[in-house]
């Protein structure tokens, strides 16, 4: 729920991201230009005002990354 996937390694960590990235990549899997069967077929039914309602979200969790320098 908060986009910390503690399940596996497998699925990111999208908490915390930036919005501007997820957007592009959620748009990138709608138009197919980034290539994931799964995540293709989750973002297909996205209207411009989702992603945006999605990534704020997301956005606002907290975070895990962090900066090594």
């Amino acid at each position: 729920m908060d986009g910390q996937s503690a399940a596996s390694p497998d699925y990111p960590k999208i908490g915390g991201q930036h919005k501007d990235y997820l957007a592009k990549a959620l748009r990138d899997y709608k138009s197919g230009a980034r290539k994931n069967p799964v995540m293709g077929a989750m973002a297909a039914p996205l209207t411009a005002q989702d992603i945006d309602n999605v990534t704020a979200y997301y956005a606002k969790q907290p975070g895990t990354l962090a900066s090594r320098y």
